[in-house]
């Protein structure tokens, strides 16, 4: 790992506060989230080779990360806005909101720097992704099960990855995630200068956020920001307290449910 360094000591205290509160030791869930990689990983290769990982597997299961990400990404926002991350609430908003406050308003080195708590935050701050999925999951969809997983999972290195200059980049990644991205760039899958675009809006409008994917989803980006547009338009109309939380909340659960069961009604 580079050394990267953080911008402020008192990050280290609030983040080892909150995972002492939230995570047990940190020393176990960094094999924990190891193991849990591992698994996913060892599950699709099983899966591939008893020829049960199929193409539409893969590609349903990038659709539905990426439909996760975008409707998850706008309660993030939300929260950014209802509470007071840093300060009173920062008990019970999670570690991953935290990290994605840090890194987005004041350095966005902070982002690597927790690269376990980020990377952490995709499991144990997102229970609703994976909880969902127990109504829907049998034989036929372990395939898409674990490559919808795969997919969730290299969001936190990714994001990361965004956020580190080419020289960053090749310390803080082992080769083959590196030239994995750097591959997945130059195909267009991922976009530095996208994320980029993401990352224009500050503490002073924070409901101007734009862009909420960090992968390649056609059209689908721009519905959530209709969504989030829509939603903001209630909160500012109505005043009602956590409104625009509670909205987003709604609609993530909303959508989580909708395209799991429309992918397993028409497409398994």
């Amino acid at each position: 790992m580079v050394e990267l360094k953080t911008t402020n000591p008192n990050y280290i205290t609030n983040m080892n506060r909150i995972m002492k509160d939230n995570y047990l030791l940190p020393v176990i869930n960094n094999k924990i989230y190891y193991m849990i990689v591992a698994v996913n990983i060892l599950s699709l290769i099983g899966l591939l080779f008893n020829n049960r990982l199929s193409v539409k597997d893969v590609g349903l299961g990038y659709l539905l990360s990426q439909i996760t990400f975008l409707s998850g990404h706008a309660v993030v926002h939300a929260c950014f806005i209802e509470y007071d991350i840093t300060n009173k609430d920062i008990d019970n908003t999670g570690v991953g909101n935290y990290v994605a406050y840090l890194h987005h308003y004041e350095n966005s080195k902070e982002l690597p720097y927790f690269w376990m708590q980020h990377r952490l935050s995709y499991i144990f701050d997102t229970p609703l992704v994976y909880l969902t999925w127990l109504p829907f999951i049998n034989s036929k969809l372990l395939g898409l099960f674990f490559s919808y997983s795969g997919w969730w999972l290299l969001q936190g290195p990714l994001h990361e990855w965004y956020h580190l200059n080419n020289s960053e980049r090749k310390h803080h990644f082992n080769p083959i995630i590196n030239n994995l991205f750097h591959l997945s760039e130059k195909i267009g899958m991922v976009s530095t200068k996208h994320h980029q675009l993401h990352h224009k809006h500050q503490k002073n409008n924070l409901e101007d956020v734009e862009k909420f994917s960090d992968m390649y989803i056609p059209f689908l980006e721009e519905i959530e920001q209709k969504i989030w547009n829509f939603n903001v338009n209630i909160k500012n109309k109505y005043k009602w307290k956590k409104t625009l939380y509670y909205l987003s909340s709604i609609q993530h659960f909303i959508v989580l449910l909708a395209s799991f069961a429309i992918t397993k009604k028409y497409c398994y």
